[in-house]
């Protein structure tokens, strides 16, 4: 007996909290993204058409690479809204938990998907030199992937082909709290980030054994992010008048590493 679960989640990086400072001030960026986040099983039930069950899975992790084309306008002098659009790669591994059998190692690797996220940045307020800022996003991808079972492919595990079909959607929201200060043209900022990544999916299974007649084997599961409070740490460094590069880690929700370059306009 074999349980598959085809799950996946993100996380979109913070950026640093200083703003265009104008309105109607344009920006665009290119965003490199990887981060890991530890998920945890909330439902998961196998079902036959007949007979339904339900599993659970242990060290469930995701590994996910985003790069995103992002843009920047400032809509008032302190406030900037942003929107990117990319591409998404991930790979999951779990162990499942099923009373009757022993745990199966499981690994999803993800085709390349579209990503997409939108959001806002506003500067609150400037003490002593130090500018706090707060953040908010949503980023959003679905997911399709290539399975693995103890390392083997599904229909060599019933001697014949194995069709599937997914629809899965998920989701994160972010916010997060950060301080920066500008050091002539180093702009390191710190802060806590809150995100909650969540995912609702159904997969189908349909097997075609070289003997007897095909059936189906039905999926679904839901599943969030295991920890929901994390900080992060990063700088910004101003190359030219214009340009900028970024490099930041978010950790305790998530071990992430994003790095991006922006030009304002």
């Amino acid at each position: 007996m074999f349980i598959v679960v085809p799950v996946g989640a993100f996380a979109a990086s913070i950026g640093n909290p200083k703003t265009l400072g104008e309105l109607g001030k344009v920006a665009i960026g290119l965003e490199y993204d990887n981060s890991n986040v530890d998920l945890t099983l909330n439902v998961a039930s196998l079902s036959d058409g007949i007979f339904t069950e339900s599993f659970g899975a242990n060290n469930m992790r995701l590994m996910a690479k985003t790069t995103y084309v992002v843009g920047t306008i400032g809509v008032f002098p302190n406030v900037d809204v942003f929107a990117g659009v990319g591409m998404n790669k991930a790979k999951l591994e779990f162990a499942t938990e099923y009373a009757r059998d022993v745990p199966d190692d499981i690994k999803i690797e993800d085709n390349s998907n579209v990503a997409y996220k939108i959001g806002a940045r506003a500067k609150l307020a400037e003490v002593g030199g130090v500018a706090i800022g707060v953040t908010g996003q949503y980023s959003a991808y679905t997911m399709d992937g290539h399975y693995l079972v103890n390392g083997q492919e599904i229909g060599n595990m019933y001697q014949g082909p194995a069709e599937q079909s997914t629809n899965m959607k998920i989701s994160e929201w972010q916010a997060a709290l950060t301080a920066s200060k500008t050091m002539g043209r180093f702009s390191p900022y710190a802060g806590v980030t809150c995100s909650r990544i969540s995912l609702k999916h159904d997969t189908t299974f349909h097997i075609i054994p070289s003997e007897g007649m095909s059936y189906d084997l039905s999926f679904k599961t839901e599943a969030k992010q295991e920890n929901n409070l994390g900080a992060v740490f990063g700088t910004s460094v101003t190359v030219l008048n214009n340009f900028d590069i970024n490099a930041e880690v978010r950790t305790g929700n998530q071990d992430a590493f994003t790095a991006a370059v922006n030009y304002r306009f």
